[in-house]
């Protein structure tokens, strides 16, 4: 099986520092046609949505099948050579002193400086608007969704407009997306 990459915001990276599991929410890249409904249990790689008359279905792959194999990747720079250190991560510095040299963009992290690997345990299916705060505190809104009751949806500004700079314009579309439990391998 071939392993997939994600990338975490700098507040992820730091939450995952911390803990062995996170929730990711994941938008499809292709969405299903107007109306359609999710049917089917993500099974493997595909899932299935039924059309609103019944009589035809859409099939997608998942983006993160259950089970994959993810590099979670973060905010970084290159370490200080005499001192051993290849790489550094922004999540490991104090927001008032982030360290020497220039950060790095996840998306250009190479595989031998991914320090959290992680295995797909749970996958869910969902609209963005359905979610609850429930799933969101756990990813990227560490003491933000504190402050709003567990079974409240996602209306907050905040977090409606984390999701639009994070995915622009899945909110307005209220996207399907894939909602991963990650186990951090030890």
């Amino acid at each position: 099986m071939k392993d997939y990459k994600y990338n975490l915001s700098t507040k992820q990276a730091e939450y995952l520092a911390t803990h062995d599991e996170i929730v990711v929410v994941v938008p499809f890249k292709k969405q299903p046609p107007e109306g359609y409904q999710f049917q089917m249990t993500p099974v493997g790689y595909f899932v299935t949505f039924i059309s609103p008359d019944r009589k035809q279905a859409w099939e997608t792959k998942l983006p993160y099948p259950l089970n994959a194999r993810v590099g979670l990747r973060e905010t970084w720079a290159h370490g200080i050579h005499l001192s051993g250190v290849r790489y550094r991560y922004k999540a490991d510095y104090h927001p008032n002193n982030q360290g020497k040299g220039v950060w790095l963009s996840s998306q250009c992290m190479p595989i031998e400086a991914i320090r959290f690997w992680a295995t797909v345990i749970d996958v869910q299916v969902k609209q963005v608007q359905d979610l609850n705060c429930g799933y969101c505190w756990k990813y990227d809104f560490v003491g933000l969704c504190s402050l709003i009751p567990p079974d409240a949806k996602m209306e907050c500004g905040w977090i409606k407009h984390w999701f639009n700079h994070r995915h622009p314009g899945s909110w307005e579309r209220n996207d399907w997306c894939e909602i991963l439990t990650l186990k951090k391998e030890k």
